[in-house]
Parts: structure tokens; C-alpha cells; sequence
């Protein structure tokens, strides 16, 4: 018999994906609700592996008596039924976790499961058929035959069978538990109304050239780095250095540190400045990514996809309009769009994507209709801020944590979409100071007075 022979002989399967689905499991039990949409103990291979995907199951059924899932608990459940040594010991569920190569992938390597499992139903219902057919069987009963395999292939491939609310009772409880959340910005309106970093949000920063936005989203990277989100950005414009010169002036409160000509004249400030922190740029800056060069629409995709499954829960990308998509913009926009949606709500992150008007004058209304890429942005995106500077500063009633109060303010953040937030229409009061890069929140702006 040829290795050919025996590739056709061989059912469909893979016990590499197998086993990474069942390293996620224990590693991360927030990641068995996922899985259980997509595959059943029979699209395992390996009768094993059908063993510890059902005591997985039936311990998070259970958490509530036996505790959450982890390698420890797991093993005390099989050793209790005494099925540990039957599905290869303590060891063979270590390796399952050592050798899993990304814990945030269980989705990716369930479908592979899913896929292989269809395929052997494919072929065994395709055997039956030809035996039947071989055999000059009931050709009725062959046809019925026939349309109930292709029932169970279609049905086989659609997880709404499944239980459809695992998905929601997993969101619910990694809720409750923390690991689900909003991530704050460092303004309390802007995430009270728009919640523009919820999971699987995907939110456009839109600003006219000079409005401020990229010190705007810089300042909010810098604070959730701070905290301890794991984060990356894609600057189009400008290389890496040049964005840490401008994280430096920030980090200092000197806006003169961006500036050549100011570090020139006062060499021992900017020296000092730059050793106080230096280890903070190095950490920061593992964050900041460079384009190699003009960057297609597919590339940057392929960038954030990337990004997302070594585990950054924020990436965003600085300016998406300098991204190239080709002849056809808007078919590649919206099909883009689409993407980031899709990637932002299996993995539970969140997708900032800096833009601005088509003409960028400054003087266009906050608006989707306004906004570079049009309808496919807006209508794809879930929460939309626009960024305002201006110059002279302007006059607004404001509701202020003090209470109401007539400020004069130098930019204003509309939200023009907020899917999931309560602040759609609203605008919201900032200050931005040029000497120290740094932007305070004043409170929502209540009445705009004329020539505002």
C-alpha cells in the first residue's frame, strides 16, 4: 500500500488543534464557553480527548461544587472517576498546557476541530452512498439517504444548534469576575458616554489636521499602558523615534522637549529629562509599531490580527486613511471595516482607528457623513469621536463635576455614534495645554453659544 493510499484511508483529523483546544480549556476556562459554540465531544478524534472535553464541560457546568477549571481541580475530577490514567496521566495533561502554543486562539483551533469532524461525516455518509449504490439498494432509500447526509453536513457546519447561551452566560460571568471590562480613558465622560474601548468595540478618532487627535490618542495609549493594558499601535505617518520624541515631551509636561531647536539650547534639561525616562519610553515603546512602507488595507489587517493574538486587548492604528486600498476604496473600506469588527468581537478587544474629514479644513460639522471613507467607516464602526480644536478658545455652558459653569475651552469631542453608550449627540469640553502636551476634561457641554 502506497503513503497515498494511506492518506485516503486515514479520516480526516488534527490532534495537534485537538490537543491546543484542550490546553486553552485548562489553561483559561473562559475559553470552554467559546469552544462549546463551535464543536461537540464527538468531533474529537482521539477517544481521549472525548473524555476531557466532557469532564472540562461538566466541570464548568459544576464550578459552583468543584471550583473553577484549572489543571490542579481537573485532575482531582478525573482521578475521582478514575479516568486519569485512561486518557494518559498527569502527564499528558501538562503537556497539553506546555506545549499550547497561544491560549487565545481556542476559537481558531475548535473550527479546525469542526472542520475535520465534518469532513469524516462527509465521507462516511459519501461510503455509505456508494456501497448502497454498489449494492443496487432502494434507490428511494438512497436518495432519503442522500438528503440526510447533506442535512446533517449543513447542520453539522451551523453552531446555532448548539446551545446559544453559552456565549452570553460566559460574557456574563467574565463580567462579574473582571475579566471582562471597559477600559477606562483618561477622561470620565468620554468613557461614561461612548465606552469607546468596550470589548469588541471598534472606534474612529476624527479630527481635522492640527485639531490635536494624535497627542489626543497618544495621551490615552500612555494612560493605559499605565495601567497595565497590553496595547499596540500602527503609526502610518512618521516613524517610531519621532512619536517617542513627542511620548517624552508628554511624559515630561514640557512640550518644548519635541522641539530640535529647544533641546539644543538647554542640553543638561532635555538630558535629564530624557534619563528620567528612558525606562519608560524603552517599555512604552515596545507598543509602537513602524510601516514598512505604504501599507495596503490587506497588510494592516494582517497587522492587527497579528497583534490581537499575541494579546493586546487595545490596537489602534494612526492615520487608517494612509493605508492604501486600492482602486476600488470603498468595497476594500467596507470590507475592512467588517473585518475589524469581526476580529474585535471573537477576541474581546478593542480597535482604534484615527481618521479625519476628506478636505480636513477644520470647519466640517461632526458628522458621519464627513468623515474620510464615508458610510463604510460609520456604518461598520461602533462608536465615532470627533475632535474639534480651536482658535481662539470658545465659550460653552458646561456641566462640570462642580456643577454648571461657563468655561471658555480650546477643543471639544463630539460623539457622533456611540452603539453601546448612552452619549450620542453629545460634546464634551477639553483643554488642551501646548506646554505640557496634557488634556484635562471640562464636563459636557450643555448649551453651545453662538459663533461655537
Amino acid at each position: 500500500m502506497t503513503p497515498a493510499d494511506n492518506a485516503i484511508r486515514t479520516p480526516p483529523h488534527n490532534i495537534q488543534a485537538e490537543a491546543c483546544v484542550l490546553g486553552s480549556m485548562m489553561l483559561d476556562a473562559g475559553a470552554i464557553p467559546i469552544v462549546r459554540e463551535i464543536v461537540r465531544d464527538v468531533d474529537f478524534f482521539r477517544p481521549a480527548h472525548q473524555v476531557i472535553f466532557r469532564g472540562l464541560c461538566w466541570m464548568q457546568d459544576h464550578e459552583g461544587a468543584v471550583g473553577k477549571v484549572d489543571l490542579v481541580t481537573f485532575r482531582e475530577q478525573l482521578t475521582k472517576r478514575k479516568q486519569l490514567e485512561a486518557i494518559g496521566g498527569i502527564d499528558y495533561l501538562v503537556a497539553l498546557v506546555e506545549g499550547l502554543p497561544d491560549a487565545g486562539n481556542a476559537a481558531y483551533y475548535a473550527k479546525i476541530i469542526r472542520d475535520a469532524a465534518l469532513a469524516r461525516g462527509a465521507i462516511l455518509a459519501g461510503e455509505a452512498l456508494r456501497k448502497g449504490g454498489m449494492d443496487n439498494d432502494d434507490l428511494d432509500a438512497l436518495a432519503a439517504m442522500a438528503s440526510d447526509a447533506a442535512e446533517s453536513l449543513a447542520r453539522g457546519s451551523d453552531t446555532r444548534h448548539l446551545d446559544a447561551s453559552v456565549g452570553v452566560s460566559a460574557n456574563v460571568e467574565a463580567a462579574i469576575s473582571g475579566r471582562r471590562v471597559s477600559i477606562l480613558w483618561p477622561w470620565r465622560e468620554v468613557t461614561r458616554h461612548a465606552r469607546p474601548c468596550a470589548p469588541g468595540c471598534v472606534t474612529l478618532i476624527c479630527g481635522a489636521p492640527s485639531s490635536g487627535k494624535t497627542f489626543w490618542f497618544q495621551e490615552a495609549c500612555l494612560a493605559w499602558h499605565r495601567q497595565g493594558v497590553p496595547l499596540a499601535v500602527l503609526h502610518l505617518e512618521k516613524d517610531r523615534t519621532y512619536h517617542l520624541g513627542r511620548v517624552l515631551a508628554q511624559l515630561g509636561g514640557n512640550g518644548s522637549l519635541a522641539h530640535d531647536e529647544w533641546q539644543q539650547g538647554h542640553p543638561e534639561e532635555a538630558r535629564s529629562a530624557m534619563e528620567a525616562h528612558r525606562a519608560q519610553i524603552q517599555d512604552y515603546g515596545r507598543s509602537l509599531y513602524d510601516s514598512p512602507g505604504v501599507m495596503t488595507l490587506d497588510a494592516v489587517l494582517q497587522w492587527l490580527r497579528a497583534r490581537v493574538s499575541e494579546g493586546a486587548r487595545i490596537v489602534g492604528v494612526d492615520p487608517i486613511t494612509a493605508a492604501d486600498a486600492g482602486r476600488e476604496r470603498w468595497g476594500k473600506d467596507a470590507e475592512f471595516m467588517l473585518a475589524c469588527g469581526r476580529l474585535a468581537m471573537k477576541a474581546g478587544a478593542s480597535v482604534v482607528l484615527v481618521t479625519h474629514p476628506p478636505k480636513g479644513t477644520g470647519k466640517e460639522a461632526p458628522s458621519g457623513d464627513n468623515l474620510a471613507g464615508g458610510a463604510a467607516y460609520f456604518r461598520n464602526s461602533d462608536v465615532v469621536l470627533w475632535l474639534q480644536g480651536h482658535n481662539p478658545p470658545i465659550e460653552n455652558d458646561v456641566q462640570t463635576p462642580c456643577g454648571p459653569a461657563t468655561w471658555d475651552h480650546n477643543r471639544t469631542v463630539t460623539f457622533c455614534k456611540t452603539r453601546d453608550g448612552t452619549g450620542v449627540g453629545l460634546s464634551v469640553a477639553l483643554n488642551f495645554d501646548p506646554a505640557t502636551l496634557q488634556t484635562s476634561e471640562v464636563g459636557v457641554i450643555q448649551k453651545k453659544k453662538k459663533g461655537g
